[in-house]
C-alpha cells in the first residue's frame, strides 16, 4: 500500500508540483513529513530536458515547468510588447517572492529566482550563481528582453 500512495503521490508531484502534494496530505500527515515526502519525490523526478548532471543535486528546483515557464514569459512581456502592465506585474512578481520566502530556507532559490526577475523587470541586468536551477531561465529572459526590436516578431 505504501509503494501505491508513492505512485499516487509522484503522479500528483508531476501535474501540481509541490504545493499539490501540500494541499493533499494538509491535516493528514505532519507537515515535517508532508516535506519529507515532497524531498523524496523531487530526487525520484526525472531531470527536465536539457538541465545538466548534478544541477539538481545541488539546488535542487521546487517550482514546476509550467510556472517557471509563466513567471519567464510574462517578464518578457511586460518588458517588451507589454510595457503597460509591467507594474502590475512587479506586483505580482514582488507577492510570489514574499510567498516564497516564508517558506523558509529550503525556497531560497526561489526567492533568488524571484529577485532576479523583479530586477530584469525593472530593467537591470542579473544573473544567478551557476548552480541555480534557474540561472539558465534568467539568462533566456535577459536576452529576450534585449534583443526585443519594436516591430518585430520573433
Amino acid at each position: 500500500q505504501a509503494a501505491e500512495a508513492m505512485r499516487m503521490l509522484a503522479g500528483v508531484y508531476r501535474q501540481g508540483g509541490a504545493d499539490a502534494v501540500r494541499q493533499m496530505l494538509a491535516g493528514q500527515v505532519p507537515d515535517e513529513v508532508i516535506e519529507q515526502i515532497i524531498t523524496q519525490l523531487a530526487s525520484d523526478s526525472p531531470r527536465p530536458e536539457g538541465e545538466g548532471p548534478g544541477v539538481r543535486a545541488s539546488a535542487p528546483s521546487t517550482l514546476p515547468a509550467e510556472t517557471v515557464n509563466v513567471l519567464a514569459s510574462n517578464t518578457v512581456a511586460v518588458c517588451t510588447t507589454h510595457t503597460d502592465k509591467r507594474d502590475e506585474w512587479r506586483a505580482q512578481l514582488a507577492q510570489i517572492r514574499a510567498d516564497f520566502a516564508v517558506r523558509g530556507n529550503d525556497w531560497a532559490i526561489e526567492v533568488a529566482f524571484a529577485d532576479a526577475l523583479l530586477a530584469l523587470a525593472a530593467g537591470r541586468p542579473v544573473s544567478l550563481l551557476r548552480d541555480n536551477p534557474y540561472a539558465g531561465v534568467v539568462q533566456q529572459v535577459w536576452a529576450a528582453i534585449e534583443g526585443y526590436r519594436p516591430g518585430e516578431e520573433s
